[in-house]
């Protein structure tokens, strides 16, 4: 199926434009970045998150977390993005960290 991400003006409700995302990635959380105009997207079908250029919807780059990234938190202060799994290995839950000045995974907790 295809992916995309659309933008949605706040006044009017109505979709401005849609961006196409990698196909079958299964596009699920959105945090951004509004100093930096980037939009982080988990693609749970990929297992990736996709860095994203909100002026142009270009998807800058993609960097493999494991499967099922869904649930994203970003703190600007730490450079992190924080990734949470729907399904994480057993015995215990996995959060992964993101440093986002690199785009590289830093840390993973469980």
């Amino acid at each position: 199926a295809d992916a995309s991400l659309s933008v949605i003006d706040r006044a009017s409700g109505l979709v401005t434009v849609t961006h196409s995302l990698p196909p079958a990635s299964s596009p699920h959380g959105i945090v951004i970045d509004v100093v930096n105009q980037i939009a982080y997207v988990s693609l749970e079908g990929t297992g990736e998150i996709a860095k994203v250029d909100t002026a142009t919807g270009a998807v800058l780059s993609r960097l493999t977390v494991g499967p099922w990234p869904r649930h994203l938190a970003f703190d600007p202060t730490r450079n992190r993005l924080w990734v949470a799994r729907f399904i994480s290995p057993d015995p215990a839950g996995e959060v992964r960290a993101i440093d986002t000045t690199t785009f590289w995974l830093d840390t993973t907790a469980t």
